[in-house]
């Protein structure tokens, strides 16, 4: 189909997960239109630079590694006061994010019960060796969902700035060693099994997160999705993180999901082995998706 790309947007995905095959498998990131991105971009490369740090990596920052081993006496075991340091820094950038028309989103799969299901063959031959695939596939599907929503709301109502009747998105994701070179035949099966989702979706792309800040901000968003789910599932003891606060109070996190067991069993139940993933009932559900603007 023929796409008008000044209605474009563009979602930029990172994965974020635990280790040990337990805890949450998260990919997400962020969805805006080209302005919003390139103010996004400039502000972010110019505060690494501020900082003196080649690129942003929320785990790296949390933990006082990497780019921000010199915030720490001790890589990867910041004392208290040096917690507050690295902290300090992660809201700076978090900030950014809220000072653009930028919406964060994402998906988590129950790594535990994902392993466990993987133990019998019959699940095994449709959900294949890790969450990698599948939490890529229900992050963009549920992208394309976020446009059919536009697509609804938009008759009425102003959403990022536009009136468009025809929203689409493209998708960067991180590179990925095991699974880029495959990635883009991968996305055209995604898209052929889900009809009603390909007419919002775009163009796939991926590239080095250390080398593009847009993607550096969307590993500190899927990684806030990660952490803040495992607190709302019950998974993680204590509050929900502060940068989940900050992005959910300014309106700048959209949707998230989850997948567990009972998906698990209904995937298993429809899906054909060898065959992508067929999520087209996801267009049909209705979800809370916090993705208006103030003006």
């Amino acid at each position: 189909m023929a796409f008008d790309y000044s209605y474009a947007f563009s979602s930029y995905l990172d994965e974020s997960f635990d280790m040990r095959q337990a805890g949450l498998f998260a990919v997400g990131g962020l969805i805006a239109q080209g302005p919003a991105l390139y103010e996004l971009n400039r502000k972010w490369e110019k505060l690494c630079k501020d900082h003196g740090i080649g690129y942003f990596k929320a785990s790296e920052c949390e933990r006082g590694k990497g780019e921000f081993r010199k915030y720490v006496r001790v890589e990867g075991s910041p004392t208290p006061e040096e917690k507050q340091v690295v902290s300090a820094i992660s809201e700076q950038f978090i900030r950014l994010i809220l000072s653009e028309q930028v919406v964060g989103h994402g998906i988590t799969i129950n790594q535990s019960e994902f392993y466990t299901a993987i133990k019998d063959p019959a699940f095994k031959v449709i959900l294949h060796d890790s969450p990698y695939r599948l939490a890529y596939d229900l992050a963009m599907i549920q992208c394309a969902w976020m446009m059919k929503t536009l697509q609804k709301d938009l008759i009425e109502t102003s959403l990022f700035g536009t009136r468009t009747k025809n929203p689409h998105v493209s998708f960067v994701c991180d590179e990925h060693e095991e699974h880029s070179p495959l990635a883009n035949v991968a996305y055209r099966e995604l898209k052929q099994s889900n009809p009603e989702a390909e007419q919002y979706m775009a163009s796939y792309s991926y590239a080095d997160e250390k080398k593009l800040p847009v993607l550096q901000a969307a590993d500190a968003i899927v990684y806030i999705v990660r952490r803040s789910s495992k607190v709302g599932l019950g998974l993680w003891p204590g509050d929900f993180p502060p940068e989940f606060k900050l992005l959910e109070q300014g309106h700048r996190m959209g949707l998230i999901q989850h997948a567990g067991k009972i998906n698990f069993e209904n995937m298993v139940k429809v899906q054909k082995p060898g065959q992508p993933y067929d999520l087209s009932d996801i267009m049909e559900h209705v979800f809370h998706a916090d993705i208006k603007f103030k003006s």
